[in-house]
């Protein structure tokens, strides 16, 4: 029936063993619509699985590589099981098995992965919930638990729409431990992993209170459009903890996590080298180094990132860089704190132990103590806003004039001294390394400066085609709009792009009972952001006497005030002589718009704010009467100029 009513309950006990279900190697099994609950099985050993295991047909061999199995596992709850590990779900040595919405909660395992545990497996999941589960951490390994939420060995495939909250581990990953390869298996792939769409937030470890990554080898995990929250650890690594391991960061937000000693926000050990693009640290909390960031690795590269009101207790507030080489390209460091005593000179941006920053086309404005903090290391910049100054081609000290720092925006004003203040050429070598910008030259800080998408995007359909219309923008370099078309919602395939110079457009190529989405922005030497999308599906209308309207009418126009084009609707039961006339307020007539025989049906027709003569008429208020055998009806519409 559904999931929440139809139960499979092991009711099992460390006395009485018995995971839920197992699945072996299978080509054509799928489990859909179920509760799997109360499995124990801590004798499963490393296989693990309390409430559901999918496994290679040897369970002993942990040397194998991957057996090709293609279960398809749907709309479960995994909840309330135990094993030694994968207390709700386990992967052992498979390769294929695609998995979507399921919540897994409740969950314990002795040693690793409290929710789900994957072991040298390739998976394809997406929508998931892993919320509530525990990484107990047994006696004999001293405590030791990884992974509260979900722990990854060797894995790889693509996780999508994925939920890790309020997990706990005692060691590493409160939410999420991800390891490229395994210390006990011959066999290590290396795997390409991916996640995307996902919330990792009030997870709580030792190391790690969000995730813990670690030796990925030669592979990059890709980690896009992750919101990382209110995790917490007792050590290091508020939000990630990276160890030997190349992470790729996009369009991720560091927000509110928290740890007992440096990084709050995201620690890059031994060996790491992140590449974060397009993300946000913002109210992350660190007793130690690093409010935001401590990079300790082998490296690091950050591009369009904004630092933004993080705090630490020593050494600095926003990002601590220690002992290695980093590059700041469009970073944004503002508003961080450090309260520490003795060493707490550095509220945005320190250097230890010979590290260096490179900072191009960044702002540095507004953080406590110093700035740019040379501990024992040394910073590069060219091209950025510094507060204090720095030395350095093209770097100025002027107020940046954030939109609204109180509300967390610290895009650009209109007036803003940083607007097309950087270089696009990085390197120095007369080629630009930056194309994707607005202006004369790149902007300063992690937000490119953009004008708002004009408003009021309305799409008004018709029997066989579609009127769009807009408030027109008052841009005095205006040149053209952008109307774009897709039946993506992402327009990201079968765009149609029309350029136009009014606020009117017409559409008639489109297809009966297809959802067509549009989008509109506007060009004055600069693009303009794009709407929201609006969408519309024509239905097909026959026009028999069932659809005939059944009685006269005439519609209100519209748009309507309208400026320079609007529609007047107005419905026929019956044949008639129809004249349709638009007078003045004086009563004077300036223009016939119909006056013919028609048949019956819904009407439509355009008028261009025009006399008889195709002259343009003056704004204003004016009156329009249709006359169709014996109805007649009055309406007025306001043109604005």
């Amino acid at each position: 029936d559904e999931r929440e009513t139809t139960i499979l309950d092991a009711n099992a006990s460390q006395s009485e063993e018995a995971a839920v279900m197992i699945i072996p190697e299978c080509e054509n099994v799928m489990v859909t619509s179920l509760t799997l609950r109360r499995g124990y099985s801590e004798g499963h050993g490393c296989t693990g699985g309390g409430g559901l295991l999918i496994t290679a047909n040897d369970v002993y061999d942990m040397n194998q590589p991957p057996k090709e199995s293609t279960p398809i596992i749907e709309n479960l709850i995994i909840e309330n099981n135990h094993s030694h590990n994968g207390g709700g779900l386990s992967f052992f040595n498979v390769d294929g098995p695609i998995v979507s919405n399921i919540q897994v909660r409740n969950n314990q395992s002795t040693f690793q992965g409290g929710g789900i545990y994957s072991y040298v497996s390739n998976i394809i999941m997406s929508d998931i919930e892993v919320i509530g589960n525990q990484s107990l951490g047994y006696e004999d390994a001293s405590g030791l638990g990884n992974g509260g939420g979900m722990m990854l060995i060797a894995t790889g495939g693509t996780f999508t729409n994925i939920t890790v909250n309020d997990n706990i581990s005692p060691s590493f990953g409160g939410g999420i431990w991800a390891s490229g390869e395994s210390l006990i298996s011959t066999y290590n792939s290396f795997p390409e992993w991916s996640l995307s769409n996902a919330t990792v937030s009030g997870n709580v470890a030792t190391y790690g209170g969000g995730f813990a990554l670690s030796a990925w080898g030669d592979q990059e995990p890709l980690l896009t459009n992750i919101t990382i929250s209110d995790n917490s650890t007792s050590m290091s690594g508020g939000g990630i903890w990276l160890l030997e391991t190349d992470p790729i960061l996009t369009n991720c937000i560091f927000i509110g996590n928290s740890s007992g000693n440096s990084s709050g926000g995201l620690l890059a050990w031994t060996g790491s080298w992140p590449t974060i693009t397009d993300c946000i640290f913002s109210g992350n909390v660190s007793n130690s180094n690093g409010g935001a960031m401590m990079l300790d690795g082998d490296g690091a590269t950050l591009e369009r990132v904004a630092v933004v009101n993080n705090e630490s207790g020593s050494y600095v507030g926003g990002i601590g860089i220690d002992g290695i080489y980093a590059t700041l390209d469009n970073v944004t460091v503002s508003g961080n704190v450090c309260s520490g005593g003795f060493f707490g000179n550095g509220g945005a941006i320190s250097m230890d132990n010979g590290g260096v920053a490179e900072i191009r086309n960044s702002i540095i404005w507004d953080n406590s103590g110093d700035q740019i903090w040379a501990f024992d290391g040394t910073a590069y910049a060219e091209y950025s806003n510094i507060q204090g100054g720095w030395d350095g081609e093209g770097n100025i000290t002027s107020n940046p004039l954030f939109n609204n720092v109180g509300d967390g925006d610290y895009t650009l004003s209109s007036n803003s001294p940083c607007i097309d203040a950087g270089t696009s050429d990085l390197d120095g070598d007369g080629v630009e390394d930056i194309t994707d910008y607005n202006g004369s030259a790149p902007d300063m800080g992690a937000y490119e400066a953009q004008m708002a998408a004009p408003s009021g995007l309305t799409i008004y359909p018709m029997e066989t085609y579609v009127t769009l219309t807009w408030d027109p923008t008052t841009d005095e370099e205006f040149q053209y709009y952008l109307l774009e078309r897709s039946t993506d919602v992402e327009f990201a395939e079968n765009v149609v792009a029309n350029y136009v110079m009014t606020n009117y457009y017409e559409d008639s190529s489109l297809e009966y009972d297809t959802e067509y989405f549009y989008r509109i922005s506007f060009f004055n030497g600069s693009w303009s952001e794009v709407s929201d999308p609006v969408s519309i599906s024509l239905e097909f209308m026959s026009v028999e006497s069932s659809q005939l309207p059944k009685v006269f009418a005439l519609h209100q126009n519209y748009p309507n005030p309208f400026n320079p084009v609007t529609n007047l609707s107005y419905d026929l039961p019956e044949d008639a002589m129809v004249n349709i006339t638009i007078y003045n307020m004086m009563g004077k007539v300036v223009n016939n718009l119909i006056n013919s025989q028609q048949t019956a049906g819904s009407k439509t027709l355009r008028w261009n704010a025009t006399n008889e003569n195709g002259e343009p008429v003056s704004a204003g208020i004016y009156i329009y009467i249709i006359q169709a055998g014996t109805f007649s009806q009055t309406r007025k519409m306001v043109l604005l100029k």
